[in-house]
């Protein structure tokens, strides 16, 4: 169980780092076009806000799951830790898939994201 939390780990707080990245580029972008200011500066604090969110989560569930390694009965433990590993995984990869569209919109395109 062990080498599953680190795994845990470091799938959503990477999950939850991308999230935040993705809302500073959005923020950023808003340099390619200052007339669309407000609607990057308040989306991209939004997606800061999920990032945060996120982070917290998963820091909540560690050390919910650390603090019932030592049960005896592990059947609810390992379904919620197994729910909670697909659902790191699909945040993680959905913030992939917004940073990868986000750098290549702001960076490439020299567009703002929002606008």
């Amino acid at each position: 169980m062990k080498g599953k939390t680190q795994l845990y780990r470091v799938i959503s707080l990477a999950g939850a780092l991308l999230w935040c990245m993705t809302g500073i580029i959005i923020i950023g972008s808003m340099l390619n076009e200052i007339s669309q200011a407000f609607i990057n500066s308040m989306m991209g604090m939004i997606f800061l806000a999920i990032g945060y969110y996120l982070y917290l989560k998963s820091r909540n569930s560690l050390q919910l799951l650390t603090g019932y390694l030592k049960t005896e009965n592990r059947t609810v433990l390992n379904k919620f830790f197994l729910l909670e590993c697909i659902f790191a995984s699909v945040i993680f990869f959905t913030g992939l898939l917004l940073f990868s569209a986000t750098v290549s919109r702001a960076f490439f395109e020299k567009m703002p994201i929002f606008g």
